[in-house]
């Protein structure tokens, strides 16, 4: 499908509009849709939210990366 990758393209877009909020959400709608560009998107979630949110959500983010991919797990246990 290429409905993820848009919206993956979206989320560049905004950030490069330095609109983080927008960028998160475009990212967070390849997550619900659950295919296509996933690691891509939650390592954008990750480098957002750890320059401007609370870490919270990358922490969040780093927990589905582990998941998808081990070389992740060094970041999720730190």
């Amino acid at each position: 499908a290429i409905e993820p990758y848009r919206y993956l393209v979206l989320g560049y877009i905004s950030e490069l509009k330095k609109d983080s909020k927008q960028a998160l959400n475009y990212y967070q709608q390849i997550i619900e849709y659950g295919d296509g560009p996933l690691e891509e998107a939650l390592l954008r979630i990750v480098s957002l939210d750890l320059s401007e949110g609370s870490g919270e959500t990358a922490h969040n983010a780093l927990e589905c990366l582990s998941q998808l991919n081990v070389k992740f797990l060094k970041f999720y246990a730190n």
